[in-house]
């Protein structure tokens, strides 16, 4: 498996130290309420609800991810080439996309949302057949081409797709925690991104 192994610590003794490491969205809301009961000047609490409430939508007692939702959005939009036709309607979409992934208000808050988010990201990836499977889905691929996978998907997303609509500098803070994320969280994280890097590098 790609992903590292880490110890989570015990999130109950200091809320909302280990916000985070509540893997149950909707748990983290209901404790992060509760906290604000008796502690309803908490700025970084107030602030986790704030974002919370921007990522998250309940639906049939389920947390819908915004982030994830947009994420995809852009990938799919990044499947077509950007034309004199579709330019202007194509940058109207990521600058909408932009504002709902925070990017226009980025602050240490926000890039811990991201992280979180981009955790949330390469965990499934890493789990998902999509992304292991070769010709038909029979075969497994491995780590390494898996790893590569991912690491074009973060590069296409945050990168390159939002050049091409010379937006790369408006996604440019987004595109930095997605590949620190993507260094830490999987096996061998650096030498994948590096060996990515590398593949474009020589691609070009």
């Amino acid at each position: 498996m790609l992903r590292k192994n880490i110890d989570i610590p015990f999130w109950q003794t200091d809320w909302p130290a280990h916000y985070y490491d509540v893997e149950d969205v909707l748990l983290r809301k209901q404790l992060t309420e509760e906290h604000l009961k008796t502690h309803p000047d908490d700025t970084d609490c107030l602030e986790k609800m704030r974002l919370w409430n921007l990522r998250f939508q309940v639906k049939n007692r389920k947390a819908a991810d915004r982030f994830m939702e947009t994420w995809l959005m852009i990938k799919i939009d990044a499947n077509t080439e950007v034309s004199l036709l579709n330019r202007r309607r194509k940058e109207k979409e990521l600058r909408r996309y932009a504002d709902v992934l925070q990017l226009t208000s980025v602050s240490e808050s926000v890039k811990d949302e991201w992280h979180d988010f981009a955790e949330t990201l390469l965990l499934s990836c890493c789990d998902t057949r999509a992304y292991r499977a070769g010709i038909f889905g029979l075969i497994d691929l491995g780590d390494e081409i898996t790893a590569m996978r991912i690491a074009k998907e973060i590069d296409t997303v945050t990168r390159i797709y939002p050049a091409k609509l010379n937006l790369e500098e408006l996604y440019l803070p987004l595109h930095e925690v997605m590949v620190t994320s993507y260094q830490d969280l999987l096996q061998d994280g650096i030498h994948s991104w590096q060996e990515y890097q590398s593949t474009v590098k020589n691609s070009r």
